[in-house]
């Protein structure tokens, strides 16, 4: 089992990787959308802003997740350090 400060690293590190897409401009945002890949003909849903938004809702609850276990780690290892 990993070290609780290698687990907080490990958040620390995704958190940081979904804080670069959340803090990315819409403009940004709206060029990486549909761009790879073969021809799957996603035709109009690739520019589904329904679609565009639930990923951004998804991509905020998982920093919002991270931010949690986060402070978890980080209490359990100040209770640890007491004793």
């Amino acid at each position: 089992m990993a070290s609780a400060r290698a687990a907080l690293a490990a958040l620390k590190k995704l958190r940081a990787q979904w804080q670069a897409i959340a803090d990315m401009s819409t403009k940004d945002m709206a060029g990486l959308g549909g761009s790879g890949g073969g021809g799957g003909g996603g035709g109009d849903k690739d520019k589904d802003p329904k679609a565009f938004v639930k990923e951004l809702e998804i991509w905020y609850n998982w920093l919002q997740r991270i931010a949690v276990l986060e402070e978890k780690i980080t209490m359990e290892e100040a209770k640890r350090s007491k004793f």
